[in-house]
């Protein structure tokens, strides 16, 4: 979002068509009512690193998170042109003492019952994604990872605030497999189990509740200033025209128009900026002319 240069016409453009929708979305989604439990306020609240470690140190409280040195908000990633790709909410990197730990965070408000296999991918997808990114040799030194998840509802229906997943010996349960993988269902509809005063307010911050919790306040600053700024603004409408209307679809298309004639870089751009949207491969490979090899190149510069 930041560094983008803002077109005023098109974004009063946009504003118009936004209006004409607006009335069929639900409350929620409508501009004035998103809060922090909308995933796109929450990826752009949270590119902020200091945020961003503060709700890792509410979940995570016997945890050293250390230095955040990447976060990433819808963050893509895939191997291979021809597997199926994720879309991190929070991508992020943290160090401490040379030691590395990785992490996705979702903010979740749909109760699907495949989210513990989807957390299988993605951490799937992290440990491939950071073996080739960091050129790891030997196993032993993959980082410690985290997935995620903090939902409006009780998925597993036990009243817990919080349940973590890690590989354990079925016949003995004091034995755990030691493969650093974690997965985590933040359960803001809990009430059993021990939490500190300030994730509960997180997470009644979640569910729409507010209080005089310093962090609590200074987000919903953040929420109300994001909001007041037209660039925000703007990708949030091409978010909804793109997910209601097929917008961004019919952008790239005009995209793809005599994009044979560009150079290479601009077929890449062309290349990334469709998986980005997740067109299909034989649309890219036609739009670009860029051949399987090349496209696979591309994925592994990113």
């Amino acid at each position: 979002m930041a560094g983008k240069k803002f077109n005023i016409k098109k974004y009063k453009e946009l504003e118009k068509k936004y209006k004409k929708l607006e009335a069929t979305l639900p409350y929620d989604k409508r501009i004035e009512n998103v809060d922090i439990s909308n995933d796109f306020m929450f990826c752009y609240i949270m590119q902020d690193k200091e945020i961003f470690a503060e709700v890792l140190s509410r979940i995570l409280p016997d945890i050293q998170i250390g230095r955040v040195e990447l976060c990433e908000y819808q963050k893509t990633m895939r191997e291979y042109i021809d597997m199926q790709g994720v879309r991190f909410d929070v991508y992020a990197k943290t160090s401490l003492n040379g030691e590395m730990k990785i992490f996705d965070v979702e903010m979740q408000n749909a109760n699907e019952d495949s989210l513990p296999k989807r957390a299988r991918y993605y951490h799937s997808i992290m440990t491939s994604n950071i073996m080739n990114r960091a050129k790891i040799k030997n196993y032993k030194y993959l980082p410690c990872e985290f997935v995620i998840f903090i939902c409006k509802f009780d998925l597993f229906k036990r009243g817990k605030y919080i349940y973590e997943f890690e590989n354990l010996c079925i016949d003995d349960k004091d034995l755990s497999l030691g493969d650093d993988t974690h997965t985590i269902f933040v359960n803001a509809a809990g009430s059993i189990g021990e939490i500190s005063p300030k994730l509960k307010n997180f997470l009644d911050f979640v569910l729409g509740k507010t209080s005089n919790d310093p962090f609590i306040t200074e987000l919903e600053d953040r929420i109300v200033l994001a909001k007041q700024r037209p660039e925000w603004r703007m990708d949030y409408m091409k978010l909804l025209m793109r997910d209601s209307l097929n917008f961004e679809a019919g952008l790239a298309e005009g995209e793809k128009q005599g994009i044979v004639k560009g150079t290479l870089g601009e077929k890449f751009a062309t290349a990334k900026r469709m998986l980005s949207l997740n067109f299909k491969l034989s649309e890219i490979m036609e739009a670009t002319q860029l051949s399987l090899n090349d496209l696979n190149s591309l994925l592994q510069q990113a």
